[in-house]
């Protein structure tokens, strides 16, 4: 089970593809308030949330190995 998605993660991600919150958003069918909420380290979110979010990222290419976020 990989590791559940931090803030800083998620706005790493987030700017390697160029999406705005509102294109995350869409595509993760994640609220803004929760996304902009784990960003700035604020509040808890659940783990299907951070799941949703994590695949999202990963359909747009990104993979996170070892703490790292990239681009393959």
């Amino acid at each position: 089970m990989p590791a559940a998605l931090t803030g800083a993660e998620c706005l790493k991600a987030r700017k390697l593809l160029g999406w705005s919150m509102r294109e995350l958003r869409a595509r993760s069918k994640v609220s803004i308030d929760a996304i902009s909420r784990l960003e700035r380290g604020e509040g808890h979110l659940h783990e299907r949330t951070l799941d949703d979010l994590r695949a999202a990222f990963e359909a747009g290419g990104i993979r996170f190995e070892r703490g790292r976020v990239r681009l393959p």
